[in-house]
């Protein structure tokens, strides 16, 4: 296969700067901005950390090798996310600082049921508004073998510590736990909500949240986010009684012209957010006359291709799931493949220019920024063949 004439593989970094593998003399490196706000990542020993402002975030959530996070603005609107002495207690009681977080301190609560029969529960300081919400908290088993369910209003998921599985839920956009060290679970639920609804915590004995309590058992519970996005994003600590924004993250080229030759591939492996706005990885050049853009539009679902010669070309895709995809452009001729498939073909009366300006997480100007998890990103100035485009984006 060819050698691309830009790649972005996480790897290198510093303030301000993400480096391009390829070419490895500055030109292709990336310009990296988030402005004053928190932010945190997973680092390299599955432990979450905060990260200073205008750095970017090599994030090791999945394991093995980094991906950089990029991320649209949000708030965590729960205001005590760690102090849980802040929360209304009912039929149980909560101690601070019990045992190992997720954040590798000794900050972790632990609840513990009382010896009533009754339901035994936590409640935020805040409500929810109508729209789409995502609650998200970090929890751990510790006697008893205790279940957890979050819930928002009629909007609720039963969370078994145990094996890591969501049991049951009602009412939901979407659940999801997630597998930290040390036997830490990040669980969430997403609804829509037509109403003010409570943030609710809520033991359970694996059969009914209503139960006799031994004043023994429970949980240990860790960072609490609770935020008006379609998904949960990355932790946002929220400690002084205020809601805590994390700005939006954006990665631009740095101006340094690329050849093409004509013909062009760009490859892209990601996980795409659906984030209620269309994102964009594109070429472009100074002129938004001569744009050639690699879209995810209709709030991620497509991976659409756009040119103002005339090119308009879309095909479905999955959000929050990793995708592999290469777009071909030539005389006259336009090919998407995803995951190791060819699923578009269009002729059209398309020319490609010598030279384009950047590569950018975003289109003209930064507009549409991208928003998901980046694995790796290459600029080729060649059509690559079926076989190739094949080979490079099967999962």
């Amino acid at each position: 296969m060819v050698k691309p004439v830009i790649a972005l593989i996480p790897s290198g970094y510093k303030a301000e700067k993400v480096y391009s593998v390829v070419p490895s003399n500055g030109a292709g490196d990336f310009v990296f901005d988030r402005g004053n706000g928190a932010a945190t990542r997973v680092n390299k020993e599955g432990l979450i950390e905060d990260v200073a402002n205008d750095v970017p975030r090599l994030d090791y959530t999945d394991g093995g090798c980094p991906v950089l996070l990029l991320e649209y603005a949000s708030s965590n609107n729960i205001l005590y996310s760690q102090d849980f002495s802040q929360w209304t207690a009912f039929r149980l009681s909560t101690t601070a600082n019990t045992t190992t977080s997720p954040s590798g301190l000794i900050n972790a609560t632990s609840i513990t049921e009382d010896s009533t029969t009754n339901t035994h529960f936590l409640r935020s300081p805040v409500t929810a508004a109508t729209g789409t919400w995502s609650y998200s908290i970090f929890a751990k088993n510790r006697t008893n073998n205790r279940y957890v369910v979050l819930n928002l209003r009629f909007s609720s998921a039963r969370f078994n510590l145990s094996t890591g599985t969501v049991d049951e839920e009602t009412g939901l956009v979407a659940s999801s736990i997630k597998s930290f060290p040390n036997g830490w679970y990040r669980i969430s639920i997403t609804a829509t909500l037509s109403a003010l609804a409570n943030v609710e915590l809520t033991l359970n004995n694996g059969t009914t949240d209503n139960y006799l309590g031994d004043g023994l058992s429970g949980v240990y519970i860790w960072g609490a986010q609770f935020e008006e996005k379609p998904a949960p994003t990355s932790y946002i600590p929220a400690l002084t009684g205020i809601s805590v924004t994390r700005l939006i993250d954006s990665c631009l080229g740095n101006y340094s012209p690329i050849l093409l030759n004509k013909e062009v591939s760009l490859f892209a492996d990601v996980i795409q957010n659906n984030t209620g706005f269309d994102m964009t990885i594109g070429l472009t050049n100074a002129s938004p006359l001569s744009n050639l853009i690699f879209i995810f539009q209709a709030n991620g679902t497509q991976v659409r291709v756009v040119s103002t010669q005339g090119l308009d070309s879309y095909q479905t895709i999955t959000t929050y799931q990793r995708n592999k995809i290469i777009v071909t452009l030539k005389l006259n001729e336009a090919k998407i493949y995803i995951n190791g498939s060819l699923v578009l073909t269009q002729n059209t009366s398309l020319t490609v220019p010598d030279t384009f300006g950047e590569l950018n997480f975003a289109a003209f100007l930064g507009g549409s920024p991208f928003s998901g998890r980046v694995y790796d990103t290459r600029v080729y100035d060649t059509v690559l063949t079926e076989a190739e485009a094949k080979q490079l984006t099967t999962t």
